[in-house]
């Protein structure tokens, strides 16, 4: 299985993510701009899946997990993937925080909200693990 926390998934500009811009106090457009000129230079290679995974193919993809923050930047990308997961019968689960910010389960057990979804992450790997071990006992 897999567990995202407020992950981009997409460099090429395909996600409007105006919606937030002024809502997030900890990321802004112009640093994921910058971040986009420095990491993926060449402007054809934003398109791949491989920088830009919303473009991939999720057939077969492993159960998932997404938290993020309502406000957050990057919640476009969280919903966008989501759908397509969704679309491509992967099951999931999602946190969705309201008040928080961009990367809050990066404060782990200092913030009550971030220890709850990190708990809850958790307990979602030990349960797909035992399906999984299940399925293959």
């Amino acid at each position: 299985c897999v567990a995202l926390s407020s992950v981009p998934v997409t460099w090429d500009g395909t996600i409007d993510r105006s919606k937030n811009a002024e809502k997030d106090a900890t990321l802004m457009q112009s640093t994921l701009d910058q971040m986009t000129g420095i990491v993926f230079p060449d402007k054809e290679a934003r398109s791949s899946w491989l920088a830009s995974p919303i473009h991939g193919d999720y057939a077969d993809f492993p159960p998932a997990y997404i938290v993020y923050d309502a406000d957050e930047l990057l919640a476009p990308d969280s919903e966008a993937l989501l759908k397509k997961l969704n679309a491509a019968g992967v099951q999931t689960q999602v946190h969705v925080e309201y008040g928080a910010f961009h990367a809050f389960t990066n404060l782990g057990y200092m913030l009550p909200e971030a220890k709850a979804a990190l708990l809850e992450i958790a307990a979602f790997i030990e349960q797909t693990h035992r399906a999984f071990s299940r399925l293959n006992a």
